[in-house]
């Protein structure tokens, strides 16, 4: 063991060496090391102990038997001192480019307490949105990880980012400006996750337990295993979640235009249950030094069983209605990506040429049994066995020029895409016994195929102080949607160039402005065009818009950042083309179907500030302010505010009542406690006002709190934690379609008790940590 003062000194280099035998090693967090297959023969050994802040120290033993030697360091060196005591840096976590900011989770004790979804919520500027998407600089974002789209999406992603612990991630780079290099069909922001890596041989394994509790029950268990051998390095990701939750909810239906103006209403009661498995292995082979192999398999299973009972009843009608129903609902589905990968260093410089091939198959087979119990019975049994394949090749070549500090990166893809839905319908029949019965009514087969090309270049170039990062994308987009029996719903071909500009300036040490434009093309998802319909209930259906056009946008953002967490900025979004959720009604029933349509000239903005406030400065004044550089952001006590201001304007006639401006208040704070242990606490507040195409009726908050410590040698992390402490979780909202005008009430479930447990165990130090202390724009960087 190694220590100073009586504490351990991790990473010291200790040596021992005689004529015979050479042998080094590193000790770890606690001070220890080992030697292993050394001799036990009796021969004196000479020992060195060496550290970049000690005086070395040397010293003789003989190799007689197992032993354990504790050495102290007595001197610090002088010019180590010299440099702690003076400029006293302490490790940033935060770095600011041209095109994104990174931000280190790994030690990072605020993000790596809790879930990787948890972590995104905490990142600067980042916002979790009324119907629990996320976004950034009032744009919703898409999670990539490792530079990949995840290939899953909407509550399956969601229940798979809060079951991975956030100690297995690296850092998160958020892009609110994707560059050439990304799809136009990213006009929203990317958040991409890092996951973890090593660069020595060694293993470590993470094991993460996750519960929470109130009249239902959801546990989550994960492993990661990292592991490098020789040229191989292994990163395993696998996991489970089980989920319990209910809802209340009202949906209230005015029919305007009909004789009377009914009123209908269903109380509904959801139940869900889920149930999902996730599978990631990540294989990197180093053929040599500059070439190397990549092979990724990812699997995401998930099954729901869900049950909907409700209430049904009606006012203003000459017969009213009062029913009762249930929904059963079964969605099962498979996910299945491999992506192949070849990295080839082109010369010392730094020149690298990327190769990758990504395959995805995705089936889902979900099925709908409703009943409806009244004057009248009648019965409903639906049925739709998807399959969708993906296919995507990418050619990427990155070429620096140090000296003029001048990146140069170009590619093309290719890409793929092919989906096919077949619904099954028998609908309003008499006899239950048609849930026992494989015979439908009809059928809907549906197929959709998206071709794309494209070709990038872009170019990074720091001059003084001023770092930019442009580039020009061409892109090809061909669709079709059509009947199996060759009946072409729509089909149509999109060529166009696509620019991205991203500025940021160094006004000083701590202040930086950036600013970006960006010119997209979105094209919806195949589910939006799908006629299939999903049948909720006998009186509300959702099905897809064969005639739907991609979302086109032209993006501006500028912001202004202060030491590295305070911003002030600014984003507005034309989008000549929005597809936008619509509700109709036929004006001669009381069904509603929920579709997409497409608008034109819709305008958003968005305002942001986020502030950091330490506690020091209450307690200390300018005094804190004066050793702000001496800041450790893990040893200190502070609250960080996000305000933002949201305004959508969607120049129709239908959405005119619904452009009223909405405030978003975000805080998170992390209080130190004792020793190790730590408290946050998160919450978060909606205005009233008009989120998409609904308005608010009452304010949405929630407020979280956690305790965090380790223990075992910090190998254990427990969390304790109450979530939804208020019992406020929920959405209260009205909305118009056509012929009729709508409120939606929901009430998540009650507040929850949390326990979490990581314990994490190995051999082997990570890959080196990143030095943002400088916090330097250098765009040119050596090719990992």
């Amino acid at each position: 063991m190694i220590l100073f003062n009586g504490s351990p000194i991790p990473e010291a280099t200790i040596a021992i060496v005689n004529k015979n035998l050479q042998k080094q090693t590193l000790s770890d967090a606690s001070g220890n090391y080992n030697f292993a297959n050394v001799p036990k023969n009796g021969e004196k050994v000479i020992m060195t102990i060496k550290h970049l802040q000690y005086e070395t120290l040397t010293q003789e033993f003989f190799l007689n038997q197992d032993q354990t030697i504790v050495s102290h360091f007595k001197e610090t060196k002088n010019n180590a001192l010299n440099e702690i005591v003076i400029t006293g840096i302490k490790k940033k976590f935060i770095k600011h480019e041209a095109d994104r900011t990174t931000v280190l989770v790994e030690n990072n004790d605020v993000l790596n307490s809790g879930s990787t979804f948890e972590a995104i919520t905490k990142l600067p500027g980042v916002i979790l949105t009324s119907d629990g998407l996320v976004g950034q600089n009032g744009k919703l974002s898409s999670i990539f990880m490792d530079g990949e789209p995840t290939g899953i999406s909407g509550d399956n992603l969601t229940h798979f980012l809060n079951n991975l612990p956030a100690n297995s991630i690296e850092k998160i780079e958020l892009i609110p400006n994707p560059g050439a290099k990304y799809p136009a069909s990213f006009s929203g922001g990317i958040i991409n996750i890092i996951t973890k890596n090593l660069k020595t041989k060694g293993y470590t394994i993470s094991l993460n337990n996750n519960n929470r509790i109130n009249h239902n029950f959801k546990t989550g268990n994960a492993v990661q295993l990292l592991a490098k051998i020789n040229r191989l390095n292994w990163n395993l990701f696998a996991g489970n979640n089980h989920n319990v939750s209910n809802q209340q909810e009202t949906f209230k239906n005015v029919f305007e235009n009909q004789s009377g103006r009914p009123v209908f209403t269903e109380e509904r009661n959801p139940l869900f249950k889920h149930e999902g498995y996730y599978l990631r292995n990540g294989f990197r082979y180093n053929s040599s030094k500059k070439s190397a192999l990549l092979f990724d398999y990812n699997l995401n299973t998930n099954n729901n069983n869900n049950l909907h009972t409700t209430r049904n009843y009606s006012e203003n009608l000459s017969q009213n209605i009062n029913t009762n129903s249930t929904n059963i609902q079964k969605n099962g589905n498979y996910n299945n990506e491999i992506i192949l990968k070849y990295k080839q260093k082109l010369d010392t410089l730094g020149s690298q040429l990327d190769l990758s091939l990504n395959t995805n198959f995705y089936t889902q087979k979900k099925s709908n049994k409703l009943s409806e119990l009244g004057e009248n019975n009648r019965y409903t049994y639906t049925k739709q066995n998807l399959n969708t394949q993906n296919l995507v090749f990418n050619l990427d070549v990155e070429i620096p020029y140090r000296k003029y500090h001048f990146l140069l990166n170009f590619g093309t893809r290719l890409g793929l895409f092919k989906a096919q839905n077949t619904g099954y319908y028998t609908l309003n029949n008499t006899s239950e016994h048609i849930f026992d019965n494989s015979d439908f009514d009809s059928t809907l087969p549906f197929l959709f195929e998206n071709k794309t090309f494209a070709s990038y270049c872009t170019i990074n170039k720091k001059i003084k102080l001023l770092s930019l990062s442009t580039g020009l994308r061409y892109e090809n987009i061909y669709y079709k949607s059509y009947l199996k029996d060759d009946i072409t719903l729509s089909t149509k071909n999109f060529s166009n160039l696509f620019p991205t500009v991203n500025l940021l300036y160094k006004l000083n040490p701590t202040i930086f402005i950036s600013t970006g434009y960006s010119k997209k093309i979105n094209l919806p998802s195949y589910a939006n065009f799908d006629p299939n319909s999903n049948i909720n209930s006998f009186y509300l259906s959702n099905t897809g818009n064969p005639y739907l056009e991609p979302d086109k946008t032209d993006n501006f953002n500028t912001k202004l950042t202060f030491f590295d967490y305070a911003y002030l900025s600014f984003s507005h979004t034309n989008q000549k083309t929005r597809n936008t959720l619509f509700y109709r009604n036929d004006n001669t029933s009381l069904s509603i179907t929920q579709s997409v349509i497409s608008l034109k000239n819709v305008q958003t903005t968005s305002i942001n500030v986020g502030l950091p406030i330490p506690f020091g400065i209450i307690t200390e004044g300018t005094a804190f302010l004066n050793k702000r550089n001496n800041i450790d952001q893990n040893a200190i006590s502070y609250l960080f505010a996000d305000l933002s201001y949201n305004k959508t304007k969607f120049n129709n006639d239908l959405y005119n009542n619904f452009e009223k401006g909405t405030f978003m208040l975000y805080l998170y704070s992390q209080i130190i406690l004792k020793d190790e242990y730590k408290m946050f606490v998160n919450y978060n507040f909606t205005s009233k006002g008009s989120t998409d195409i609904y308005n608010l009726n009452e304010p949405i908050q929630n407020l979280d709190l956690h305790l965090s410590t380790k223990y075992l040698n910090k190998k254990l992390r427990v969390l304790l934690g109450i979530q939804n402490i208020l019992n406020t979780s929920g959405f209260n909202a009205n909305f118009n379609g056509m012929n009729l005008s709508s409120s939606y009430n929901r009430i998540n479930e009650t507040r929850m008790a949390r326990v979490a447990l990581t314990y994490t165990f190995g051999n082997f130090k990570s890959i080196a940590d990143e030095d943002f202390s400088k916090n330097e724009q250098n765009l040119i960087k050596p090719v990992n």
